[in-house]
């Protein structure tokens, strides 16, 4: 009787681990779908948000609203109308020679023209033009020797349409919603937009920009 009880006993004792085991599973998945779900929530509340009050970035990849930007393209009474380029197109080659920077210069500035090259900021001056020519690039592909710029670096803008060289005056850090370095006051300007701090790990919470005045 003594053996049949402790038998008994034993088939009980693995049916309670087994259940045991089983409810931990359960509690497992449950705890799995409820971060999920609770994932999903906040992403799509965050989502929504976003589309309600896009947020201007310069020279980077989030939703612009046109409506946010300041005038940023100054009318020249000489200046001579000219075709657009086309978001995409090829428009020229950025050199600062001191630094070794020589990158192509796309139309554009989303994340398929920074990823072959710098990218005209599209709505700013082109190149050559009066106002202010707004190019963006990563850091971690052409721009990283920014950290080394100074004034009176000479930039050069290689296009179809001529050559530009611009001087560097100075250098500052902003916000990326900071969009008012794209402001023109009517000069023949560049500036230059990239990720900040240059070493940072993921994405950066700040903008390095370069201030340059085309050279007479």
């Amino acid at each position: 009787m003594s053996d049949q009880w402790h038998n008994a006993c034993t088939v009980i004792d693995d049916m309670t681990r087994a259940q045991a085991k089983r409810t931990r599973r359960l509690i497992y998945f449950a705890l799995l779908a409820l971060v999920v779900v609770a994932v999903a929530t906040i992403t799509n509340v965050q989502n929504t948000r976003r589309a309600a009050n896009p947020v201007t970035v310069i020279g980077n990849f989030s939703p612009v609203n046109p409506s946010k930007l300041p005038p940023i393209v100054a009318e020249h009474p000489n200046e001579p109308e000219r075709p657009r380029f086309r978001p995409g197109q090829v428009i020229g080659k950025i050199e600062i020679a001191r630094l070794h920077v020589s990158a192509p210069v796309i139309e554009g500035s989303d994340e398929a023209e920074l990823k072959r090259g710098a990218g005209h900021v599209l709505g700013t001056a082109e190149p050559g033009s009066y106002g202010n020519v707004a190019i963006a690039a990563h850091r971690d592909k052409f721009f990283r020797p920014l950290r080394n710029i100074r004034a009176h670096d000479v930039i050069t803008l290689d296009t179809p349409r001529g050559v530009y060289r611009y001087v560097v005056r100075s250098t500052e850090i902003v916000k990326p919603t900071d969009v008012s370095v794209l402001r023109s006051d009517g000069k023949p300007e560049l500036t230059l937009v990239t990720c900040y701090p240059f070493y940072y790990v993921g994405h950066a919470p700040k903008r390095f920009i370069v201030h340059a005045q085309r050279a007479s």
